[in-house]
């Protein structure tokens, strides 16, 4: 379930992709286009917007200035008109370069690009990290290195008023191991355990999640 929820960030910039099981998975929101995407539609207007930071900037004050920047003109409602949300979460990968970057940024006393004494950090505490194990990974879940350094920023934790992303599970993880006799293959004595889960999940939007997919 990690691993497919991750993967919605993965597959960002995808349509959909085959999981590990050989499904396929369809990654478009409720415009028909990814997650991620240079020219998402409105149902009421004409009028486009990008969740996709231009030139896909490895992560650093400046690339999330250009990702804020297009947070606050590239929010729109349906009909169009400007909206505003209330980015505080960054998301990456695990990737050691990245994370640094993230927490100097939101954890430095002075401006992290500064290079004189007494400059205020007005970034320090401003976001919370959440790192993603899975985040650069193949479908079949083997470390794939293009998507090491991909970030994004979203508007989490909001209801209505931040990102929509949902999360439905209809029956929890289970393992089920095998008692004697019962599962139990009697002509090679092999074991057989099993495991399950229901659940969905859902993206109506791309507004409220803005990022950017280096590849180097």
């Amino acid at each position: 379930m990690d691993l497919d929820l991750t993967h919605r960030l993965t597959f960002c910039t995808s349509s959909s992709f085959t999981s590990k099981n050989g499904d396929t998975v369809t990654t478009t929101v409720g415009d028909s286009n990814p997650l991620l995407y240079s020219a998402h539609t409105l149902s009421h207007s004409g009028t486009t917007y990008s969740n996709r930071v231009s030139g896909d900037p490895v992560f650093s004050q400046a690339a999330l200035e250009a990702a804020l920047l297009l947070s606050t003109y590239g929010i729109l409602t349906n009909m169009g008109e400007k909206k505003s949300m209330r980015f505080n979460t960054i998301i990456t990968g695990d990737d050691p370069g990245t994370v640094r970057m993230v927490k100097q940024l939101i954890n430095s006393m002075a401006d992290v690009d500064a290079i004189q004494s007494g400059v205020t950090n007005a970034y320090k505490g401003s976001y919370k990290h959440v790192i993603l194990p899975d985040l650069a990974t193949t479908a079949a879940g083997a470390y794939d290195s293009t998507k090491r350094r991909w970030w994004f920023v979203a508007a989490a934790d909001q209801g209505m008023a931040g990102w929509q992303a949902y999360l439905g599970v209809w029956s929890t993880p289970q393992f089920l191991a095998p008692t004697y006799g019962d599962g139990m293959d009697i002509h090679n004595y092999n074991w057989t355990y099993s495991t399950y889960a229901i659940y969905g999940i859902c993206i109506p939007t791309g507004k409220g999640i803005i990022g950017s997919c280096p590849t180097s």
